[in-house]
């Protein structure tokens, strides 16, 4: 079998029985005893982790589906106890890396999904790195007569909020930078609604939410009475990147850097996510433009819309979306530009300490750097005669690059930081 099977038999499950060919197990599991979790193994080494009231009669539905059933292991659990022990289960075994065919519970799915009709495999690949170069949305929204009027009334009490035009720039911006292809995934794959009637805290109204799947993703709130000039928002997002870039002390690096952050999870979007919550327009902006931030978004958003359609269609508000991406096309000009193309990640360079940034084919004194740095390694970056090199890499957005940052390349132990880059160009 399989090198991952221990992570199976950590968990409690026995060894494999062989059950290739078997039209049923009944013969294995006395009827008092057929309560509890099972493991399937197939026969290209991919698992099913399920639960069932009665395992014979559930070994006998699969068996109508899947002819290459090779291998089962099974181990009782209480009723009461079947969902959090399958959800954990699950968790569990994807965390190892096994391939598993679950659907429910799981981070990511395999094999072909109803997305792949509409935005082929090659682009959600492509859209993924954050190079949208050559990608291209449809260039209308849905049209529903009746679903636009169901919510028409709804969205002009929105549009009487107090931060109405921010909340639009905000969704906006959210909905170009980590929903694959917004316009033709629409309706279909993610839904918006407007003023939501559950889920605000004492004191704040919901805006909007945006969900996938079954699952919330992006929620916009505004503060009542005194505090209603400001916004905040919780976002979902991947933690693989963070543990990755930051290793098992990604929580605390997210802490140091001011996020507010929990462990919360809903089943849809698996074990691989965390909640984030921040305050304010510059704090939203800031997360939507850092390539580090949006590709987590990005990264589970694509994988809830793997899953399958939303569930929320009927509650998908249109005069909120079209309002949201046509305020962000009309302040664009309020996000960090870059006037020269950067839309190619991997662009070699040298950071010049003394604010000069020289990318291939570009003039040094054309370009600033503006960073927030602890003082620590402003002192350390602070020899004029030190070059460093640096990787360019391109914020996502639908429309092209908004923002570029420069990651150091170095072998110092110093961590890797991102540096925002504003373009400085002549008046010719």
């Amino acid at each position: 079998m399989n090198s991952g099977d221990q992570f199976i038999w950590g968990l409690g499950f026995p060894e494999w029985r062989e059950v290739t060919g078997r039209p049923s197990v009944a013969d294995l599991f006395p009827v008092s005893a057929r309560c509890g979790l099972y493991v399937l193994g197939f026969a290209n080494g991919e698992r099913y982790v399920g639960q069932a009231v009665d395992v014979v009669r559930r070994y006998t539905g699969h068996r109508k589906v899947h002819d290459d059933i090779t291998h089962l292991s099974f181990r009782e659990v209480p009723k009461a106890e079947l969902d959090e022990q399958e959800r954990r289960s699950i968790h569990a075994l994807e965390a190892q890396g096994l391939r598993l065919r679950n659907v429910v519970h799981m981070s990511v799915v395999q094999g072909e999904r109803d997305l792949d009709l509409v935005v082929s495999p090659q682009e959600q690949e492509h859209w993924l790195t954050g190079d949208v170069t050559g990608l291209h949305d449809a260039e209308q929204g849905i049209r529903d007569d009746a679903l636009q009027a169901r919510y028409h009334r709804r969205f002009e009490r929105f549009m009487r909020q107090p931060r109405a035009q921010d909340a639009l720039f905000v969704l906006g911006l959210y909905l170009q930078s980590v929903i694959p292809f917004p316009r033709r995934t629409e309706l279909t794959f993610w839904a918006a609604t407007c003023l939501p009637d559950t889920g605000a805290p004492e004191g704040s109204v919901l805006l909007c939410r945006v969900s996938l799947n079954m699952q919330e993703v992006f929620s916009l709130y505004g503060h009542t009475g005194d505090d209603e000039n400001e916004l905040w928002a919780e976002f979902h997002l991947a933690r693989s990147p963070f543990q990755e870039a930051f290793g098992d002390d990604w929580q605390a690096q997210l802490q140091a850097r001011g996020w507010n952050i929990d462990e919360h999870q809903y089943n849809p979007g698996g074990q691989d996510q965390f909640r984030l919550t921040a305050y304010g327009l510059e704090d939203l902006e800031t997360l939507l433009l850092d390539s580090g931030y949006s590709g987590a978004m990005a990264l589970i958003n694509l994988r809830l819309m793997r899953l399958g359609a939303t569930f929320y269609s009927k509650y998908h508000c249109l005069d909120l979306v079209d309002a949201a991406l046509k305020t962000l096309e009309d302040r664009r000009g309020e996000l960090p530009t870059m006037e020269r193309s950067m839309n190619d990640a991997g662009i070699p360079g040298l950071l010049h300490i003394g604010n000069q940034v020289a990318p291939a084919g570009f003039e040094p004194s054309s370009w600033t750097v503006t960073a927030s740095l602890e003082p620590e390694v402003v002192a350390h970056l602070t020899d004029p005669a030190q070059e460093y090199p640096v990787r360019f890499e391109s914020a996502r957005t639908g429309g092209g690059s908004i923002t570029t940052f420069a990651r150091f390349l170095t072998d110092d132990p110093q961590p890797q930081y991102h540096l925002y880059l504003k373009s400085l160009l002549d008046e010719d």
